[in-house]
């Protein structure tokens, strides 16, 4: 059976590839079918939700995964190698390869990935890309490295997620979380900036919103909830982004969180 922990990469993919699967009669299914068929039925529904979701967002994809992919698929018979250092994309060329070749490979990673090039390695130099630069170097077959540096909000690789994260909320919409999970509140996938559900790394630092006026209004009575993430991120991938104004105490993400990993920690009357 197809498993989403199989899929990490399916973000590279086209909708309309994930749409033919859909339509394929491998993957159709009715009633009382074959309930691997209807599972990977499921799956593939999945990933095209996804796309609908996350196809036009300014986003930053995970670093590692990004890597992987490049050395993947664009690595031309090992004359080119990549590496993560430090969260950016190191792209190393070791032996020449065509122009085209190397603006192919550009377009992908500031197009798709969400990176961009900042500066370029030679031995004993460093210094700010340049485009006519770097095609001098690929024409002379010198070798060197060139950085990318995230161009938007990053995605955080699920290897460093812990194992529970915090959502604090009104508590009028408790009950209807734990019925339905959290879910953003204009969840529009035709929409290229839908709401972002936020989340603290500690009970504390989700707290901590409730000193925000914006943020509490004239509400007096909030709920705090646990997500279990390492239960979660077993059976789903959520992906998750870094928060420049909430640096070092949570995250966001677009997507919905199932009630089964929910739990009420406490209540907490300001």
């Amino acid at each position: 059976m197809i498993s989403i922990r199989n899929c990490p990469m399916a973000v590279w993919q086209s909708p309309a590839y994930c749409n033919s699967l859909l339509k394929s009669r491998s993957l159709k299914t009715t009633t009382g079918s074959n309930p691997v068929a209807a599972a990977n039925f499921m799956l593939m529904k999945r990933i095209v939700e996804e796309f609908a979701l996350y196809e036009g967002l300014e986003i930053t994809h995970e670093v590692q995964s990004s890597v992987y992919h490049l050395i993947r698929m664009w690595n031309f018979d090992g004359r080119v190698m990549y590496e993560n250092v430090n969260n950016t994309i190191k792209m190393v060329i070791n032996e020449p390869i065509d122009v085209k070749e190397f603006d192919t490979v550009l377009k992908h990673i500031e197009n798709f990935m969400g990176y961009f090039p900042s500066h370029i390695v030679i031995p004993k130099s460093n210094f700010k890309y340049n485009y006519k630069k770097a095609t001098e170097l690929i024409n002379k077959g010198i070798v060197f490295g060139v950085y990318f540096d995230a161009k938007y909000d990053q995605e955080i690789s699920e290897k460093t997620l812990p194992d529970f994260l915090y959502h604090i909320t009104p508590s009028i919409y408790e009950d209807k979380i734990l019925k339905i999970g959290i879910v953003p509140k204009k969840k529009d996938k035709l929409s290229n900036h839908p709401d972002r559900i936020y989340v603290a790394f500690t009970q504390s630092a989700a707290e901590g919103l409730l000193n925000n006026d914006p943020f509490v209004k004239n509400i007096n009575d909030f709920t705090l909830f646990s997500i279990n993430i390492k239960e979660l991120k077993k059976v789903r991938k959520i992906r998750f982004f870094e928060d420049p104004v909430y640096v070092d105490r949570g995250l966001y993400t677009y997507e919905n969180i199932p009630p089964q990993y929910l739990t009420v920690i406490k209540r907490v009357i300001i």
